[in-house]
This record gives C-alpha cells, structure tokens and sequence, in this order.
C-alpha cells in the first residue's frame, strides 16, 4: 500500500534524506525483513519479539517456555543466521539487526 510507506525519511537533525537513498533504505529493510520471515519458526519468533516487540530474554522465555540462557542462544543463532544471508548483497552486516526504539 503506497500510503503506507514513508516517501522521505529524516535523520536526527531533521534534515530530509535523498529520495534515492530514503528507496534504498527502504529496499534494504524489506530485504532484512523477508530474511527474518524465513528463519525457521522459533529463531523468527525469538526475534521479532526481542528487535521488533522490545521484549525482554525473560518475557521471551516465558513466551517460549524457555530459559533465559537458551532465548539469548536462539537469538544469536538467528543473528548468525541473517549475517550470512545478507553477507553477499548490498546491506550492510548489522542493518536491521538492532533493537527498535
């Protein structure tokens, strides 16, 4: 839906981005975000709810019936994961690969 998508982005001093740049950015978080879609079931949920939701290991953990320990495993597993899906395309290593917010 094209109303949805934000036609210029903003960097933190309020400047507007090149309209190229903004598509590429947004190229690269679609990009990101089909790789997420296609981890296997529990790293794809591990990470939306820890980048996407904010959620804590614990909160995941309790979620997932899982400890701790094992949530930080899985998210890193997936973490490796998108590394090497995206090492070989234009994004850079860790875009997308950080908490939100």
């Amino acid at each position: 839906d094209g109303y949805r998508i934000r036609r210029v982005e903003k960097i933190e001093d309020g400047r507007a981005l090149a309209p190229d740049y903004a598509l590429k950015r947004q190229s690269s978080s679609e990009a990101v975000l089909r790789v997420i879609e296609s981890l296997p079931e529990r790293e794809r949920l591990a990470t939306t709810l820890y980048f996407y939701e904010n959620m804590t290991l614990r909160e995941i953990g309790r979620v997932m019936v899982v400890s701790e320990s094992y949530v930080c495993q899985i998210i890193q597993r997936a973490k490796d994961i998108l590394r090497k899906r995206l090492k070989n395309t234009e994004i850079p290593e860790d875009y997308g690969i950080k908490r939100v917010g």
